[in-house]
């Protein structure tokens, strides 16, 4: 909120300023703003006539708009457990991109199930001993939870 107040105020003074370097130079180092940002701003508006940046270049976002991510988003928060083949299916979107959609936007962390062997009457003696030692671990930790 502050910022948008700056800049609407920066706008207001150059304009106010006749565009002049000096005025608008003195006006924003009284109240403070740093010469880097007072330099960089009255440049930008002697380019394009606005403080506004300019769109970066490239490719544009496609897949991954705003409103993607936002029912995404909404579609986890709803129900948290939803599979991601069925949420691409649901929302059009590639089963590979869902995921990094996840991560690296929204930063929900993905956890999976570990499956452990239930061994029925006498499997368990015929299994190698590595095997089930390893078996019995998982099921001591799956257990405490």
């Amino acid at each position: 909120m502050i910022k948008i107040e700056l800049e609407d105020n920066k706008q207001n003074k150059l304009t106010q300023g006749n565009r002049c370097k000096k005025t608008t130079y003195d006006h924003f180092l009284a109240e403070g703003v740093p010469k880097s940002i007072i330099y960089d701003t009255i440049k930008r508006f002697g380019d394009s006539g606005n403080i506004e940046y300019n769109p970066l270049s490239g490719r544009p976002k496609t897949i991954a708009t705003t409103q993607v991510i936002r029912k995404i988003k909404i579609a986890f928060e709803e129900k948290p457990g939803t599979s991601v083949q069925n949420l691409a299916n649901k929302i059009k979107v590639a089963r590979s991109t869902l995921p990094d959609i996840k991560t690296e936007q929204l930063y929900i962390i993905t956890r999976t199930k570990k499956v452990v062997l239930q061994y029925l009457q006498n499997q368990e003696a015929q299994a190698k001993s590595g095997a089930r030692f390893v078996c019995d671990k998982v099921r001591q930790k799956s257990s405490g939870y």
